[in-house]
């Protein structure tokens, strides 16, 4: 359940909803809007219907109404003729009467399912992957500040609901809404709710006054169930003052509408800030938006997850990291040169993407050279289902006679590791050479790093595989391998053994010109062995 009244039957709570009271038992329906007296339509599974259930009366309604907003202690009269409220099992109640309302009492209930959603039931109705939600733990564990964005009925609440349960139980959260509605399941929770003005108008307690008050709670989280108005501005500057890994949802269609929309919260605060400055406020606070959105068959999805990157003069840049590729029939088209996160199959899915990190320690690199590197190395994300971030260092090396090498380093991550699972040193007479040289190299370790994993799953299958004949017996006679010798320095042969993970390394010294051998010890420090004829 969400957040029940204590003290209260429930079975004999339902029954003073009169009409509406089947409805609400109906595990099946998730929202009850009752229009008048004469029309109460439901939504079932993301369909809204109208069904044969009518009031008595306008009397009958109101009746019930009274009966809803007065229970939490609320009122709703001529006077305040609208309340938000909630019942009794805490799904979300929304009232209006007469005179703003003008065809009769308006009633919106928003239901929440009696045993929560969690990240499996999600997976399951297709609207997060296991690869998303394992991102989004790793980022909530690492304490990054969330905005959930979308729009009326995408299901923001459930989801900031599911991210919430990835916060570690030890953590002091505070939680701040107009009514409550999150089901946290920790124990160290602090739970705070508006309160509206009272029939003298006056005790009014807003958000942005509980989140100005929850900073002197010593939170280690603070969750707003959503921001809207100047409490932004305090949601803001608490994120920027050690407050990582709070959490809020807010109404916008796409992430960059939510920064928009944030600025624009911010402007309500009645505090006169330029824009740039509340850009800084925001792309300093906010590190994450998971973006939901509501299909036309009633299905919502995590549509992306974007990451806030910096600031480039006033603009606020945005990096994807996961986005809904729509379904097609059709096969896909080719990808554009100019979109770095293209050529990825539309096949339904939630797809990853990799990010491309370029280092340019040159004096100059071209721009074409760049949108190779990204282009190709983006495309490693049809290969790996976890989180990939590709590092690319171009750089020069100068010899001793004056001329210049240039120098290609790529280190792919997977998943948040430290150590790069592919990893490429080469060097060219051009960048471009030399970027090519390192790419053909990642990809051949990408093959391989895909035949690895083929037969980890084979060796775990609980198929059998018939044994294969039994290979012949080895030649006494050693192995002859030709082995082509590079002129290189020391400090280059020290990088490729540590680039390539090999145990050693031939090459001829370009100063000396001799055969030397860089060898790996047992404990892992590294060895120059040079051969001498006796």
């Amino acid at each position: 359940m969400a957040v029940r009244i204590p003290g209260i039957n429930i079975d004999e709570y339902y029954q003073q909803l009169g009409p509406i009271e089947p409805l609400i038992r109906d595990d099946r329906v998730t929202e009850v809007m009752v229009n008048g007296s004469d029309h109460v339509y439901v939504e079932m599974s993301g369909k809204v219907l109208l069904t044969n259930i009518k009031f008595v009366d306008e009397d009958q309604l109101l009746n019930v109404i009274q009966f809803i907003v007065r229970t939490v202690g609320r009122r709703i009269d001529e006077r305040q003729p609208l309340c938000d409220a909630r019942l009794a099992d805490g799904s979300r109640v929304n009232a209006v009467i007469r005179p703003l309302a003008l065809n009769g009492p308006l009633l919106t209930i928003r239901k929440f399912s009696r045993d929560p959603f969690q990240v499996e039931d999600l997976i399951r109705f297709g609207s997060c992957n296991e690869a998303g939600f394992g991102f989004l733990k790793a980022a909530v564990l690492a304490k990054a500040n969330c905005v959930v964005s979308g729009g009326t009925g995408t299901g923001k609440t459930t989801f900031l609901n599911v991210l919430s349960s990835f916060i570690p139980v030890e953590d002091r959260i505070v939680t701040i809404e107009d009514a409550a509605e999150l089901q946290l399941h920790q124990e160290h929770v602090c739970r705070l709710e508006s309160r509206p003005k009272d029939i003298n108008g006056e005790g009014e307690i807003t958000i942005q006054r509980l989140v100005m008050n929850s900073l002197r709670m010593r939170p280690e989280r603070i969750v707003v169930g959503e921001c809207r108005g100047g409490e932004a501005l305090d949601m803001l500057q608490a994120m920027n003052t050690g407050h990582d890994g709070s959490m809020t949802t807010l109404h916008a269609n796409s992430p960059r509408d939510a920064l928009s929309r944030m600025e624009t919260l911010v402007l309500m605060a009645g505090i006169d800030l330029p824009v740039r400055a509340i850009r800084q406020q925001v792309a300093g606070a906010i590190n994450l938006i998971c973006q939901l959105n509501r299909l036309r068959d009633g299905s919502r999805k995590v549509t992306a997850i974007t990451e806030i990157v910096g600031m480039e003069q006033d603009v606020i840049t945005m990096q994807d990291i996961f986005r809904s590729q729509p379904f097609s029939r059709r096969r896909p088209a080719t990808s554009h040169p100019g979109n770095r996160h293209s050529g990825q199959p539309a096949d339904g899915s939630y797809t990853q993407l990799v990010k491309v990190v370029l280092h340019d320690r040159t004096d100059g690199l071209g721009q074409e050279v760049r949108e190779t590197a990204e282009r190709k190395l983006t495309r490693l994300a049809r290969h790996f289902g976890k989180v990939a971030d590709a590092e690319v260092e171009f750089s020069e090396e100068r010899k001793r006679s004056g001329l210049s090498t240039s120098v290609v380093k790529i280190n792919v991550h997977l998943d948040g590791r430290r150590s790069p699972v592919l990893s490429a040193t080469e060097r060219g007479a051009d960048p471009q050479s030399a970027l090519d040289l390192a790419l053909d190299k990642i990809d051949r370790q990408v093959v391989k790093h895909k035949e690895k994993i083929t037969h980890r799953k084979q060796a775990e299958s609980p198929v059998r595989i018939p044994i294969e004949d039994e290979a012949p017996a080895r030649s006494p006679e050693p192995e002859r391998i030709r082995l082509k010798l590079r002129p290189m320095s020391l400090a280059q042969a020290v990088d490729e053994l540590e680039a390539d993970s090999q145990v050693f390394v031939v090459f001829l010294d370009e100063d000396s010109g001799e055969i030397q051998i860089v060898a790996r010890r047992a404990d892992g420090s590294v060895a120059v062995i040079e051969p001498v004829v006796t």
